[in-house]
């Protein structure tokens, strides 16, 4: 287990990285829902890493292969369809909101609200690390079981941002 934390520590850096560069888009274009979009694919690409990143020259287990496929097939789907909304839409509500109250002082306390969210990655890919690192030889039952939840959840995520910019898109939802 220690043997690992050199490696999550790596992820952590790469995802304080990750979220200064969201910093950095978001300031010089006034969207902050591109901190969504960085948060979205930096988790999955530090994912990607701790579950693949060899360590003591072994080749990847075929557990360190599916975890990497999932969580770098969830990062590359949410951050696509995040991106797509900063790309197309005015800034989310929720950061319009934070530049209005903040103020003046809006782009430091960003740079400190998008470093909680790099540290909170962090914590995601220390799940997936110990996933992907658990000892135990070949896949099991359990790892068809959570395989199964997982894609279940990524199509229900699907499904669900569809619906959503389908009711966003009627007009008589907007009026009414």
């Amino acid at each position: 287990m220690i043997a690992l934390l050199p490696l999550w520590f790596a992820a952590a850096l790469f995802l304080a990285v990750v979220m200064s560069s969201a910093w950095a888009v978001q300031h010089r274009t006034g969207q902050g829902g591109w901190a969504d979009a960085f948060w979205s694919f930096g988790l999955g690409m530090a994912g990607v890493g701790v579950a693949l990143f060899p360590l003591g020259g072994a080749a990847p287990s075929d557990r360190q292969w599916l975890t990497a496929g999932l969580i770098g097939l969830w990062g590359l789907r949410l951050g696509l369809h995040i991106a797509r909304r900063a790309a197309g839409e005015a800034e989310d509500a929720r950061y319009a909101r934070l530049r209005m109250e903040w103020g003046e002082r809006f782009q430091a306390r960003m740079f400190g609200f998008l470093m909680l969210q790099a540290g909170a990655a962090a914590f995601l890919a220390l799940s997936v690390l110990l996933a992907a690192r658990n000892p135990t030889s070949g896949l099991t039952p359990q790892d068809g079981l959570a395989t199964l939840i997982f894609v279940s959840a990524l199509l229900g995520e699907g499904v669900a941002d569809r619906q959503l910019a389908a009711f966003k898109a009627d007009p008589a939802v907007l009026s009414g």
